[in-house]
């Protein structure tokens, strides 16, 4: 799966969007419902940046991405409803 990070740009001068390299990542956080053994952390999908100075608190980035509509049933392997 590819992402696509870009930083948007007010200035009609200089260019709308600038890329920022990143890669997909993982991170573990605590259970806030209380259970905090290791086994029960939540594990979340991020997205890492690649470069030397990485992502900075002082800018604002903008995902810009598609969701694909998955057709009924597709996880079940049939066509019609069990």
């Amino acid at each position: 799966m590819a992402y696509y990070v870009s930083q948007l740009r007010k200035n009609g001068s200089q260019q709308y969007m600038i890329d920022v390299p990143v890669e997909p990542n993982i991170i573990t956080s605590p259970n806030t419902f209380g259970d905090t053994t290791e086994e029960n952390r939540f594990i979340d999908f991020a997205l890492k940046a690649t470069s030397t100075e990485g992502f900075s608190p002082e800018k604002v980035y903008y995902l810009r991405f598609r969701v694909h509509k998955i057709p009924k049933y597709f996880y079940s392997g049939s066509r019609t409803p069990s």
